[in-house]
């Protein structure tokens, strides 16, 4: 997809092989890393990157075509070790913001 070429998330899906709710997922990331833009339209579109980071995507882009698998289970993979490290936040604040100071607490 060159910079200035905009796909929708249909055509998207479809030459990615993947579902229509995992695209938008991942234009929603990318959007966040401020490498994709959406259009008026809501067409996904590259934003511009340094040289040096359009070598990395074109390799990237190589990879998935040459062994799609090992991309997806990476990025699978990612995904739990965020998913985790969010439950654990989540467990660990809930100790946290549940507890209440008790006088003579070294933490009250």
């Amino acid at each position: 997809m060159a910079p200035r070429k905009t796909l929708g998330i249909d055509p998207l899906a479809e030459k990615m092989g993947c579902t229509r709710s995992t695209v938008r997922q991942t234009i929603e990331e990318l959007r966040g890393a401020m490498l994709v833009d959406l259009t008026s339209d809501g067409d996904a579109r590259l934003m511009p990157v340094t040289e040096a980071e359009g070598k990395v995507l074109d390799e990237l882009v190589e990879l998935h075509r040459a062994d799609r698998s090992l991309v997806v289970q990476v990025l699978a993979e990612f995904s739990l070790r965020r998913i985790r490290g969010m439950a654990a936040r989540a467990f660990s604040d809930a100790f946290v913001l549940g507890k209440k100071s008790r006088k003579g607490d070294r933490n009250g």
